[in-house]
């Protein structure tokens, strides 16, 4: 299944338009936290820049599946 992985604030939204295609559901989670360390390494004041911003992931349906804000402390993605 495909699904988009999305920034959304409340002023703006970044469209994931190629997504991502994943066949376990369960990896969903996983991709997001690899997604937030990432975002996270490359900003040097990532509270203040990304202060309000979540990720928004999307089945091929259009449905949000999953919504994580991205200033958050979520365990480091296993590789």
């Amino acid at each position: 299944m495909r699904y988009y992985f999305h920034l959304v604030s409340s002023q703006k939204i970044i469209l994931d338009t190629t997504g991502v295609e994943i066949s376990d559901p369960a990896t969903v989670q996983s991709t997001v936290r690899r997604l937030i360390h990432e975002v996270q390494q490359e900003a040097d004041q990532i509270t203040k820049d990304w202060q309000g911003w979540r990720i928004d992931v999307e089945d091929w349906s259009g449905n949000v599946v999953l919504s994580v804000p991205l200033v958050t402390n979520l365990p480091k993605p296993s590789r």
